[in-house]
C-alpha cells in the first residue's frame, strides 16, 4: 500500500481559456491512498556472483486508479489516473568476479502509453558497475556507480551512483538532460 502527494500549481498550467472555472487558483495538493502488487522468479537464489541465472518479474501499481479530487481550490475538476503494470526479464551471466546482464524492462498504462527499456549493466564484485539503457521513447540513459566496502561491517557495502538521461529524439530540448543519484546500503552481498 501507498500513501501519494499529487500537488498542481494551477498558475504553471498551460490553458485554452483563461477563465475555465475548472483550473485551480494557485497550488493544491491532496493525499491519496493506493496498492499495487509485483511478483519476482530468479532460476538461482544464490549470492549475486555464485552463478549465472535468469530472471522475469511483473507488477501493477495504482491498483484504485480513482479520479483526484483536489478540494481546497474550490474546482470540480478531475485528474484521472490509470492503472500502472511493468514486466521485466533478463539474463545475469557471471565470468569469475564480473558480471553481465542485458535486460528489457516494459511499462504500460490503461491509457494506451507503451514503452521498453533495454539496457546492459556491468559490475566487478566489491568495485564499480556501469550501464546504459536505450528507452524506445528515443532516451539514452548512461549510469556509473561504486561499491565501498572497506571500514564497514562484514558483508556490507555503500554503494553509490549517478545517471545521466538525455532524448535524442525531437523531445530533448524541450526536456533537457536528466539526473538520478543513488545510494544504497547492503547487508548481505
Amino acid at each position: 500500500t501507498t500513501l501519494q502527494q499529487f500537488t498542481v500549481d494551477g498558475l504553471d498550467i498551460v490553458v485554452n481559456e483563461e477563465d475555465d472555472l475548472t483550473l485551480p487558483r494557485g497550488e493544491v495538493t491532496t493525499i491519496v491512498p493506493n496498492a499495487g502488487v509485483g511478483i519476482f522468479y530468479t532460476s538461482f537464489g544464490g549470492s549475486d556472483f555464485d552463478k549465472s541465472f535468469f530472471f522475469a518479474g511483473l507488477a501493477a501499481n495504482q491498483l484504485f486508479p480513482f479520479d483526484l479530487r483536489f478540494k481546497a481550490s474550490g474546482s470540480t475538476a478531475n485528474f484521472k489516473r490509470a492503472v500502472h503494470a511493468n514486466a521485466t526479464f533478463g539474463y545475469r551471466a557471471i565470468k569469475e568476479d564480473v558480471f553481465f546482464e542485458p535486460s528489457v524492462w516494459i511499462n504500460y498504462s490503461a491509457e494506451n502509453v507503451l514503452d521498453a527499456n533495454l539496457s546492459l549493466k556491468m559490475e566487478k564484485q566489491d568495485a564499480f558497475w556501469a550501464g546504459l539503457t536505450y528507452n524506445t521513447n528515443q532516451t539514452l540513459a548512461v549510469q556509473l556507480g561504486y561499491i565501498l566496502i572497506n571500514g564497514l561491517p562484514r558483508d556490507a557495502a555503500l554503494r553509490i551512483g549517478a545517471m545521466g538521461s538525455y532524448n535524442i529524439g525531437t523531445f530533448g530540448r524541450a526536456r533537457g538532460v536528466g539526473y538520478e543519484f543513488y545510494a544504497a546500503w547492503r547487508f548481505i552481498q
